[in-house]
């Protein structure tokens, strides 16, 4: 049986061919040679007094040929150079510096750290600007005098204090999970996208992998499995095949999960990505994803088995689920209290209607907030309010990536005639962007209507979603025009 057909919780065995020869292991910066410090500094100094100067071509030499940013939509090396010259054709006097926190070494590979300051003034609003952006900078040394910038992550800086090197344990105490992070990768504290509650990035660059670790709670109640065919109907590319379809069963943790393995071509390229999901409590789920090239397909397979098993619940207190012991730690997310909902920052607030029951979702950067239909319990409305940076640009984005969401992992094609409405919706108090269609889905094949419209609140946007599972269209109409009703800015 080949390696992809085995068991991803398998007791690993090794081969007879014996142990791989061990690998280079994670330094850090009091470990590295002072001299190599000093060149890693200079590095940084040069490429910022670049920037601030202006001298966009001559950047070009400092970053790698094959220089690849995910956090800017897969910027290559050219489109990065393009992204520095519009920044730095809109400003002026700028000033920009490398303050470096931390320093990690990988065999010929360094992850330095830091906050880097941009500050300037705006060519038109002659506004003054200052923006920490705080990222770590995957350098590779190409020769002994010389290193180019191989990879760039946005990163959260609190973070670090979750690293227990010594133990070489990632713990975090305010989510209740820690696991033991592999000493053969760079572990890069990611900043959270989207609604994750955290987001870990290990990347072993040398082979062109990386294990992503995310925690989140669900908009809606999910399955495991469907929501691994939701995610392989999404990255579908040029090419796409399972190589180990959507399975389950328990960890060694005791989690529940869900996993598949499948290849992908991107152009000339194919990769391999495993998906793993585990939940302990059904509200609370943690996401794993292994995308490596076909060279290395088989030791970050095995590595993602032994991070999966490492996961561990802390629950120092009586909490009974997972999801429990974080909102005890983090109130701030309990936003929904006495009936009524409160947003923790922008004006917004509601008097919940007495026909939903709130619960109120965690994570910050995405706030959101689930109203479950007690006349309907299959359906759901969901109110979700970006802060400013996060998201979609503006309302009319917002709207069509939730309805391009809902008809692609929903919906299937219909015969039928199917409303498709796009005229502006009233929420507080004005008419706004919105969206009312018909989707047929589900095995019955019955139509069903989903609603959405968009809003926008002192730098806040947000949109309110009809999100239904059943075909009961007038319990759906009536609760819609409540909970618009309610929603108001304070």
């Amino acid at each position: 049986m080949s390696f992809l057909s085995h068991s991803i919780l398998m007791i690993l065995t090794v081969s007879q061919a014996g142990d791989p020869t061990p690998g280079p292991r994670i330094q850090h910066k009091a470990s590295i040679a002072p001299t190599k410090l000093a060149q890693i500094e200079e590095f940084l100094v040069q490429h910022d007094r670049l920037v601030s100067r202006g001298k966009v071509q001559k950047l070009r030499e400092m970053y790698a040929p094959d220089f690849f940013c995910t956090d800017l939509e897969n910027a290559c090396r050219e489109e990065m150079l393009r992204l520095w010259e519009a920044l730095l054709d809109q400003h002026r006097d700028v000033t920009f510096a490398t303050k470096i926190a931390r320093v990690d070494q990988l065999g010929d590979y360094f992850m330095v750290s830091g906050c880097r300051p941009f500050q300037g003034r705006h060519v038109t609003t002659h506004e003054s600007i200052h923006d920490d952006l705080c990222e770590s900078i995957v350098l590779r040394q190409v020769a002994p005098d010389r290193l180019e910038i191989q990879n760039l992550f946005e990163i959260d800086h609190d973070k670090f204090g979750r690293f227990l090197d010594e133990s070489s344990v990632y713990r975090a105490e305010s989510l209740g999970f820690e696991f033991e992070y592999l000493t053969d990768y760079l572990l890069v504290p990611h900043r959270n996208s989207g609604a994750s509650i955290d987001q870990v990035l290990l990347m072993d660059p040398a082979q062109g992998g990386w294990l992503k670790l995310k925690l989140m709670e669900p908009s809606l109640s999910f399955d495991m499995v469907s929501l691994l065919h939701a995610e392989a109907k999404e990255s579908a590319e040029d090419s796409f095949e399972w190589l180990e379809k959507p399975r389950q069963g328990t960890t060694e943790g005791g989690f529940e999960f869900a996993y598949a393995e499948c290849s992908i071509g991107v152009g000339e390229e194919t990769y391999c990505r495993g998906s793993m999901y585990l939940t302990a409590d059904h509200q609370t789920l943690f996401s794993l994803t292994l995308r490596a090239p076909l060279q290395a397909w088989q030791k970050c397979r095995q590595d993602l088995q032994i991070l999966a098993n490492t996961l561990r619940l802390l629950r120092p207190g009586d909490e009974s689920t997972h999801r429990d012991a974080i909102l005890r730690r983090n109130p701030r997310w309990n936003t929904v209290q006495n009936g009524v909902y409160r947003h923790p920052v922008a004006p917004l607030s509601m008097v919940v209607p007495e026909s939903v029951k709130a619960v109120p979702l965690l994570g910050d950067g995405v706030q959101r907030v689930r109203f479950e239909l007690k006349d309907d319990p299959h359906t759901a409305a969901l109110l979700t309010v970006y802060d400013p940076g996060w998201g979609p640009e503006s309302q009319e984005q917002l709207v069509a990536w939730a309805e391009a969401r809902v008809r692609n992992l929903v919906c299937r094609p219909s015969d039928q005639p199917l409303k498709d409405d796009r005229s502006k919706t009233e929420v507080l108090g004005d008419k706004q962007p919105a969206v009312t269609f018909d989707v047929e889905c589900g095995e019955t094949g019955s139509l069903m209507r989903h609603r959405a419209v968009s809003f926008a609140v002192e730098g806040y946007r947000g949109i309110l979603q009809m999100i239904p599972r059943s075909p009961h269209g007038d319990v759906q109409d009536q609760v819609w025009d409540e909970l618009r009703s309610a929603l108001r800015h304070l």
